[in-house]
Parts: C-alpha cells; sequence; structure tokens
C-alpha cells in the first residue's frame, strides 16, 4: 500500500485501536483465506480477523515498514494481499498490519 493511496488513512485510523487493545493478535504465517475487514469496534474502526493477517513478503517489507514509520507506528508484521476497507473494497495493493511503538502502549521508547 503506497502512501498516496485514498485510503490510507483510513487503514491506519483503524489499525491504532486493535493494535492498542489486542496484544496477543498477532499475524499467521500465511494470509488466511477469509481477507481481514476494516469494522466498527467499540474503540473506533479495527480490523475484524487480524489472525487473517500473513507474514509480510520479504519484497514489501521495506514498504510496509515505511509505510509503519511514517504513520508513527514500529514497523510492519503483518500483510494480506485482498485486506478489505470498511465498505468490503478491497485495497489494490493489499493491507499491512502494523505494530505500535512502546511508547504508546506503556510511556517507554
Amino acid at each position: 500500500m503506497r502512501m498516496r493511496s485514498k485510503k490510507t488513512p483510513t487503514v491506519l485510523a483503524c489499525m491504532i485501536p486493535l493494535l492498542v487493545g489486542c496484544a496477543t493478535c498477532v499475524p499467521g504465517d500465511t494470509p488466511g483465506p477469509v481477507p481481514p475487514r476494516i469494522v466498527a469496534g467499540d474503540d473506533g474502526r479495527v480490523w475484524d480477523h487480524p489472525s487473517a493477517f500473513g507474514k509480510v513478503p520479504s519484497e514489501l517489507q521495506a514498504e510496509g515498514d515505511a509505510f509503519c514509520r511514517g504513520n508513527d507506528l514500529k514497523r510492519a508484521i503483518g500483510y494480506h494481499p485482498d485486506a478489505r476497507d470498511f465498505n468490503g473494497n478491497r485495497f489494490p495493493k493489499g493491507g499491512f498490519f502494523c505494530v505500535c511503538r512502546k511508547s504508546q502502549r506503556d510511556g517507554s521508547t
């Protein structure tokens, strides 16, 4: 997913609440058959199935890390080629699952 995408801010805004509130949700080894989708959660919009993300392909790791760092997150730890937005539309280049910086969780760096 490129920073130029109009949907990038939406994806990011949906990932932050999920990552802060769900420390045990981590991507699997491979993308799941049902793509993750952004849904309305108690703390805003969140991914419905974070475990559906697979590992970030090595050729996309730098792009994913740059995307996450550019949005004040630590790095990309998951990727799904068919991730869906709130309306169920596929993100053209898939979606990244980012891990928060420690400072966002416990005040440390």
